[in-house]
């Protein structure tokens, strides 16, 4: 099953993560809050005005990527190459990289650089 997490944002900076967990044998949804200091517990609570999401895959880095990430990437079709940088966005019931030709899954490599709530890192 895929992890259920996101990003909390308030004011524009990061404060936390939220991380949801299937609880089987009850059948209900666990909600965890983490702010950057404590570890996740369920009574915890972290102030927030927004939530970005995390998408699934992390990067070539081992890094999660969530949605609002700027990252940069390179894909390989025979003999042509295509590189990007953009930001995540979710749109039409997917998630992908603005001004990208192709779908995220489909590049053969991505890593973030950046969110929109703190600077970008460049190599």
């Amino acid at each position: 099953m895929r992890e259920i997490k996101f990003r909390l944002i308030n004011d524009g900076k990061i404060v936390g993560y939220e991380t949801h967990e299937l609880d089987t044998p009850c059948g209900t949804m666990n909600i965890y809050h983490n702010d950057m200091n404590i570890e996740a517990v369920e009574d915890a609570y972290v102030i927030h005005d927004s939530k970005d999401q995390f998408i699934g895959p992390k990067d070539k880095n081992g890094v999660e990527i969530y949605e609002n990430d700027n990252i940069k990437g390179f894909l390989e079709i025979g003999d042509d190459s295509y590189d990007f940088e953009g930001r995540v966005v979710f749109g039409n019931g997917q998630f992908y990289v603005e001004g990208a030709d192709f779908p995220l899954d489909s590049y053969d490599y991505f890593e973030v650089i950046g969110n929109i709530h703190e600077e970008a890192t460049y190599d």
